[in-house]
């Protein structure tokens, strides 16, 4: 999964929303003797949490974790004021359920954010009560320093910011994904992934009141929430893989636009890190969701002709920082171009003047330079296992087993870390799939076929 609580100020859901989180997701009273135990995503999906609460019992939520790892919890400690989660012996659907009278979470480490232009939000919900005022989630309140959304005010759903209200569209009684982003010139409220409003930032200290499904003391959300997920900075940049993961795990439709369609679960999955399987610890990762590869293309796995999953890069690229090179050095990577214009690079280092390995010419060759350009013929746009050795002027590439360049290609190595998909950080980016890199700090000449071999007997290339 997208590791959607990634660098938030805070995130509350009843499923993990990172890959690295492993905790309590909620605590719950049981309606029966008043007793409290704590639930893991797996045991609240499951049967565990709804068979301890018991047959015609209800469940109450003392507590929602916070995943970001800032232990700022969302809380009720006031029985008559805790949301369910389980309701007559049955889990409740879509989330926690607000009475819409008296239930509200408060945060128990104070407001998460610290300014209203320079924050983003993220609140899947659904009401019951059409028609009344109710707040689902309220970070700031009052005059220049006002936050919360959905803001329920008679027949429509506002976003409350600033001194202004912002109507995001009528009200109905289906889940919807509202996002709210702002930083320091425009703030934009989006509907499940459509935008629909945009307003002029305004700056305003954060204070006044705060919490999930009130206002304090009024304007009580009658409905479910089920997923908050609020960063203290502008994520307009990440807003539509986060969009798509939560959509895609709640079922929510968006447009094409935020790569998912009216099939539901139709979402593009990116890579945000590719793990380094030597035990070195040189994950290759992209954090800037805009610029990371595709592994999934509208809820498909990519696949080469043979079935073996691929990586799909066109604007995107990965970075391993930590990874550096001296000569000799040698690179086998299994790859397939598919357009021919200009020049792309598959593997390179981050300083112009280390090594780099690239496509030369629109597609008729390959080149390495690590000072000395060093170019061979290549295969055109069929798949191919390249290897290419750095070792001065003893340097070589072969394609497909077959040598088609030696000689000089410079002493330098690789001292800054290593780019897959781009040259310099997202210039001369490679148009194809890439499907397995293997980087080795050393002159490999002597196991160049074995290693050749056994690439080719995985995916099936020569």
């Amino acid at each position: 999964p997208l590791d959607t609580a990634s660098g938030a100020a805070a995130a509350y859901s009843l499923r993990n929303l990172s890959t690295s989180y492993s905790g309590n997701v909620v605590d719950v009273r049981r309606s029966s003797d008043d007793t409290e135990a704590s639930f893991t995503a797996a045991e609240v999906a499951g049967s565990t949490m709804v068979d301890w609460v018991g047959v015609g019992n209800d469940g109450h939520v003392t507590k929602l974790y916070d995943q970001s790892g800032n232990d700022n919890h969302a809380v009720q400690a006031t029985p008559a004021s805790q949301p369910k989660i389980v309701d007559g012996g049955a889990l409740v659907a879509e989330g926690l359920k607000f009475d819409g009278v008296d239930d509200y979470l408060d945060f128990s480490g104070g407001r998460p954010i610290t300014s209203i232009n320079n924050t983003t939000s993220f609140i899947v919900a659904a009401t019951t009560d059409i028609g009344t005022n109710q707040m689902g989630l309220t970070l700031s309140s009052g005059g220049t320093s006002r936050w919360y959304v959905p803001f329920r005010s008679g027949t429509d759903d506002n976003f409350g910011y600033g001194s202004v209200s912002i109507n995001i569209g009528a009200t109905d009684a289906g889940q919807h994904l509202t996002t709210s982003t702002a930083n320091a010139t425009t703030l934009e409220v989006f509907r499940d992934g459509t935008s629909k409003n945009t307003a002029t930032s305004e700056s305003g200290a954060v204070s006044g009141l705060f919490g999930i499904g009130s206002y304090g003391g009024e304007y009580y959300w009658g409905g479910t929430i089920s997923e908050i997920i609020i960063y203290d900075s502008d994520q307009s940049d990440n807003r539509k893989a986060i969009e798509s993961n939560i959509a895609d795990y709640h079922t929510i439709d968006l447009p094409a636009s935020v790569d998912h369609d009216s099939g539901f679960n139709q979402v593009d999955g990116y890579v945000a890190t590719w793990y380094d399987q030597s035990g070195n610890g040189n994950n290759a990762v992209q954090a800037v969701a805009t610029s990371q590869p595709k592994i999934v293309v509208g809820g498909e796995l990519q696949k080469d002709d043979n079935n073996n999953p691929e990586l799909v890069f066109a604007a995107g690229f990965l970075t391993a920082t930590t990874l550096t090179l001296t000569q000799a050095n040698t690179t086998f990577a299994c790859y397939k171009r598919d357009t021919g214009t200009g020049t792309s690079v598959i593997t390179d280092s981050l300083s112009p003047n280390s090594q780099l390995v690239g496509r030369a010419g629109g597609n008729d060759s390959w080149y390495m330079y690590a000072g000395v350009s060093l170019t061979g013929a290549t295969g055109g746009y069929t798949k191919e296992v390249g290897t290419f050795l750095f070792n001065s002027t003893s340097s070589t590439i072969h394609a497909n087993g077959v040598e088609v360049a030696n000689g000089d290609a410079g002493t330098n190595g690789s001292s800054e870390g290593l780019n897959i998909g781009a040259y310099k950080n997202g210039s001369l980016n490679w148009d194809g799939s890439i499907q397995e890199i293997l980087i080795y700090d050393s002159d490999q000449s002597l196991v160049r076929k074995s290693i050749e071999f056994n690439i080719n007997n995985a995916y099936s290339i020569y």
